[in-house]
Formats: structure tokens, C-alpha cells, sequence
């Protein structure tokens, strides 16, 4: 019988002593960075706001692009007609009358399109910043309120670890939570996306943030034809001397198009 109150006694305090043990653990819980800005209303806006930002970029290029286009056109119109040409004098006029302004008038439009392309990739980028700094914030807060209300001490992000229990997630919760003062006319959908089954993932240098740059498309590279040297003629008595082509041939530089912004 002492041997039978011993066993009780022991077994007793191992389940106590079990009991406080858990009642110490740390209460933990996953979220989904990723999944929950995609579904975060304010997200959603600047993301639209993006996008019509470089839908009007694109248009604005393409009508500079066919500036340039007539442009080179009537470069080539001017080629031709100096090949065309026989006499030195006309030649000389048609490259300082007609072919450098007109060179000159290129390289000024193309100029153009380079600062215009820069300054609409750096609008964007520049509210990409602001905008995606508001939104890192909202989410961490709501993140927060949504473990104060759980009881966690401790929220990870799911990207960031190798496995996490599904029924520990609590994304849609924090969905939520962030979309309380969404305006009516917001694109957010009434139920967030389904949450996907966990995966083992490599864990990242740095926790995942807002990874955004639409840029406006990058410009069709363009060229200015060059003039080519027409023949040189042999100079004779009775017979007009052919000018020397190199003289009359305007040097242009190469178009480059410049790199879009990441």
C-alpha cells in the first residue's frame, strides 16, 4: 500500500511539474508577409496607382518614339538625295542646311525622351517608397493587435522558417484586422485568399519586404543614318572634279538607349 501512495505521489508531482513547464512555453504563431499585403487594400490601391502611372509613361514614350521615327525619315529622305548629288557645293549646303540641324533636332528629341523616361521611373520608384513604408507599418501593427489578442509572445514570419503548423497561422486574421477601415470603394475582397499548405523554405538573409519596380518600358533604340561618300572622280580638263565625300559627310554619334531603372 506505501509502495501504491509513492507511485501516486511521484506521478503526481511529474504531472504538475509538466503542467508548469507548458504553462511557461512561449505561445508562437506564423504569418504570411507576402499574402497578406497582396490582400491589404491600401496595397491593392498603390499597386493600381502604379500601374496607371506606367500606362501613361508607355504612351508618352511611343508618341516620343514616332517623333523620332519622322525624324530619321527625313534623315534619310536628305541621305539620298546626297548621294544623289554631284557637286561639292550642293553637297557642302545640304550637310550644313539640311542634315546637321536636322541631326541636331534628333539628338535633342532623343534627349528629351531620356529625361522624360528617368524622371517617370524616379515618380514611380519615389511613391513606391513612401507608400510601401505606410503599408509595412500597418500590417506590423496589425500583426501585433492580432497577437495581443491570441496571446502570442512571439509572431513569425513564414517565409522566414522551415516549417510552420498550419493551424498556427494566422494570416487571415491579421487580413482582416488590416482591412477594418477599407473604404467601400476599395478593389479588397470581402474573404482573403486561402492560406497555402506550409513548404520548407531556405530561410532569408533579411526578412521580406515590399520588392517593387515597375519601370516605364524601356525606349526601341534609334539610329540616324550617316551620309555616305559618293564616289570620287577623276579630275580632268573639261571635267567637273567630284567634291571629297569626307569632308561633306557630318559625323553622328550612336544612338544609345538607356538602361530602364530596376
Amino acid at each position: 500500500m506505501k509502495n501504491i501512495i509513492i507511485i501516486a505521489a511521484t506521478v503526481a508531482i511529474a504531472t504538475v511539474m509538466t503542467a508548469c513547464k507548458e504553462s511557461n512555453a512561449p505561445v508562437i504563431y506564423i504569418a504570411d508577409y507576402t499574402q497578406i499585403q497582396k490582400n491589404y487594400w491600401k496595397y491593392k490601391e498603390l499597386m493600381d496607382e502604379v500601374q496607371r502611372m506606367k500606362e501613361q509613361g508607355d504612351a508618352e514614350v511611343v508618341k516620343l518614339n514616332d517623333k523620332l521615327a519622322e525624324l530619321e525619315r527625313a534623315a534619310q529622305a536628305i541621305r539620298e538625295k546626297f548621294v544623289a548629288t554631284t557637286t561639292d557645293a550642293e553637297k557642302r549646303r545640304i550637310d550644313e542646311e539640311e542634315f546637321t540641324p536636322l541631326a541636331q533636332q534628333h539628338q535633342a528629341q532623343q534627349n528629351e525622351r531620356n529625361r522624360f523616361t528617368n524622371e517617370a521611373n524616379q515618380r514611380i520608384q519615389a511613391l513606391l517608397q513612401s507608400k510601401g513604408e505606410e503599408i509595412r507599418l500597418d500590417i506590423f501593427k496589425a500583426v501585433q493587435r492580432v497577437a495581443a489578442d491570441k496571446g502570442a509572445n512571439y509572431v513569425l514570419e513564414k517565409g522566414s522558417i522551415f516549417f510552420g503548423d498550419p493551424t498556427r497561422d494566422i494570416s487571415d486574421d491579421v487580413i482582416t484586422r488590416v482591412n477594418i477601415n477599407a473604404p467601400a470603394t476599395s478593389s479588397v475582397s470581402a474573404a482573403p485568399l486561402p492560406t497555402p499548405e506550409p513548404v520548407p523554405a531556405v530561410m532569408p538573409a533579411v526578412a521580406p519586404a515590399p520588392a517593387l519596380t515597375p519601370v516605364i518600358a524601356a525606349p526601341e533604340p534609334v539610329a540616324v543614318p550617316t551620309l555616305e561618300a559618293a564616289p570620287a572622280a577623276t579630275s580632268a580638263v573639261g571635267t567637273e572634279a567630284a567634291p571629297a565625300a569626307e569632308a561633306a559627310t557630318p559625323a553622328v554619334e550612336a544612338v544609345t538607349t538607356p538602361a530602364a531603372t530596376e
